[in-house]
């Protein structure tokens, strides 16, 4: 690969995690310190989405967690020669460096080149995607983008959450279920007193 890959920020291109051939996970380099970048295909608009994830010391951003199911291996990985693949642990003084074979049994194939992601031959996945964070809809089974009010008919904003949520009906009641949340008790908001 003869030129270097660039966020918009200038940050150098330094790791990229793929599923189903797509990015997921990007990692910039931008002096002793990184940005993580999160990737999701939106099946409904048939791009990509992305948004900053996290940030922190270099060494943050490049550690691999342990697939439960690593064969075949569900992930390929392209790192820019010198970046080192990490071992999960608790700290950068725990994180051993992998071997290619490590690597392959945490469950990632580690590719020479990034992906091709357009016909017109394009790598960088900063240059096939478009900025902004998504939202999952149950009902859709899709990544939907977050700058919408309703991204589709089962989600709609509420100010008093602020976030997505799905409307439900509980006893009569009229409440709903925030779409980024793990709460599964619906909220209802205070009825206006007359």
């Amino acid at each position: 690969m003869s030129e270097q890959m660039l966020s918009p920020g200038g940050e150098k291109v330094v790791w990229i995690e793929y599923h189903d051939d797509r990015p997921c996970s990007v990692v910039t380099a931008h002096g002793g310190a990184c940005s993580t970048w999160d990737f999701e295909w939106c099946e409904r608009d048939g791009c990509l989405y992305y948004h900053m994830s996290g940030c922190g010391p270099l060494w943050f951003g490049c550690t691999l967690g342990q697939y439960s199911t690593p064969v075949p291996p569900p992930c390929k990985l392209w790192h820019l020669p010198g970046a080192p693949a990490l071992g999960y642990a608790a700290g950068p003084e725990n994180r051993p460096v992998l071997s290619p074979d490590e690597i392959l049994a945490h469950g990632y194939l580690v590719i020479d080149e990034p992906i091709v992601l357009t016909g017109a031959g394009e790598r960088n996945p900063f240059e096939v995607a478009y900025e902004g964070a998504t939202v999952w809809c149950q009902h859709c089974e899709d990544m939907l983008p977050r700058d919408e009010d309703e991204p589709c008919e089962h989600l709609s904003w509420c100010d008093e959450c602020e976030n997505h949520v799905y409307t439900v009906e509980v006893g009569g009641r009229a409440g709903h279920m925030p779409a980024d949340s793990y709460n599964i008790a619906p909220v209802f908001h205070a009825e206006p007193k007359p």
